[in-house]
This record gives structure tokens, C-alpha cells and sequence, in this order.
């Protein structure tokens, strides 16, 4: 609660307790292998195409829980995310020799292999630096910052992106006040790795 009250609210909830309130909620998931498997498993769900193979299924669900509870993605692991992301979403057996892409959801924000591939590096990085005791105050303020100009942007297009996203709509819908406070964590999370990631690109020598 003082951390969704921190990231939607201001003059309630001071940065260092939400810095403290989110070393806590992350360390908790770390310890909890049950916690990771449930990520691991709902996204296998949004994104899983019905004649993947069990093995493909299970794999991915070995490899996203296993960055779930604080594995590190490097880049020699990457290759085997896109794998195992690959093999769920655009079989070998009905994508290979079609060579088509597939999109899912609403076309202006279509989750693509490589866009999952992206979510799932994102949660890895945020979780390996908090767990690394490097996430300060001010990446905090930042990764608020952005969720926040996100989620206006967001709310703004919810209903076009409703009604093109097809089987994925439920996941448009308007969240109760119970779910916004639990999905905080998960939505600061994604948050900071997009910026660490960003910050990391441009920082690469050109």
C-alpha cells in the first residue's frame, strides 16, 4: 500500500519509504519460487499459441521463472529467451514456412516475439538491480515519473486499444481499486527496467 500510494500520490508517501517498502515487496518475490512460476504461467497464458508443444510450454515456464526469482539475463542468455519465447508463441510446425510475424493484441502496440523478449528483459534488469541494492531515490523518482506520463497516455487510448485487441481485450478492461494497489509492484518493475535499459542503450559507444 505505501508504495502504490507513493507511485499515484504525492505529499503522502516519502520516497525513502517507498525506496524501503520496495526493497521489501521485491525481496519477498525472490523468495517465493510459487510467486515467479504464477508470473511465469500467466504469461505463457496471454501469449501461448494452442499447438505449441508441451515441451515448448514447459521450458518457457522453467526459464521465466527462473529470471523471475532472480537469475540474471545475460547476453549469452538472451539467445535462449527469444528460444523459448519463439517456440510458445510461432511454432516451427505452423509459423516456419509461412514466415509470418505473430502480432497479438491492439495494432498501434502489437506483442511481437521480440516484445515480450523486451518485457521479460526489462523485469529481469529491475529485479537484478534491486536485488543488487542499486535502485536509489532518484531512479525511483524517475521510473514514477515515466509510469506516470505512461499511464496517461494509456488511459487516454484504452478504449481504441480495447476494442482492437481481440482475445487479449480483458486486459484493457478498468481495473478494480484492489488490483491497482497489487499490480503496483509489477508495473513499477517493468518501469524501472525500461529505463535502465534505456539508459544502458545510450550509453553504448556509437
Amino acid at each position: 500500500m505505501p508504495l502504490a500510494m507513493w507511485l499515484w500520490w504525492d505529499g503522502y508517501v516519502p520516497t525513502r519509504q517507498a525506496q524501503r517498502a520496495w526493497t521489501t515487496w521485491v525481496g519477498r518475490g525472490r523468495r517465493n519460487q510459487e510467486v515467479a512460476r504464477e508470473g511465469a504461467l500467466g504469461l505463457l497464458e496471454q501469449v501461448g499459441y494452442q499447438l505449441a508443444t508441451p515441451t515448448a510450454r514447459a521450458r518457457f515456464v522453467r526459464i521465466i521463472t527462473e529470471l523471475g526469482n532472480g537469475k540474471s539475463l545475460t547476453v549469452r542468455g538472451r539467445p535462449e529467451v527469444l528460444d523459448a519465447v519463439r517456440d510458445v508463441m510461432e511454432p516451427e510446425s505452423v509459423f516456419a514456412a509461412s514466415g509470418i510475424v505473430r502480432a497479438l493484441g491492439p495494432a498501434q502496440t502489437p506483442m511481437t516475439v521480440e516484445t515480450v523478449v523486451g518485457h521479460v528483459e526489462a523485469l529481469s534488469t529491475a529485479l537484478g538491480r534491486t536485488l543488487d541494492g542499486k535502485v536509489d531515490t532518484a531512479l525511483l523518482e524517475r521510473a514514477r515519473a515515466v509510469h506516470r506520463a505512461s499511464m496517461t497516455d494509456y488511459l487516454a487510448k484504452r478504449g481504441i486499444l480495447a476494442a482492437e485487441a481481440g482475445a487479449l481485450a480483458d486486459l484493457f478492461r478498468e481495473p478494480t481499486l484492489e488490483e491497482q494497489f497489487d499490480q503496483a509492484g509489477h508495473q513499477l518493475l517493468l518501469v524501472i527496467g525500461m529505463v535502465l535499459i534505456h539508459r544502458r542503450t545510450r550509453a553504448r559507444p556509437q
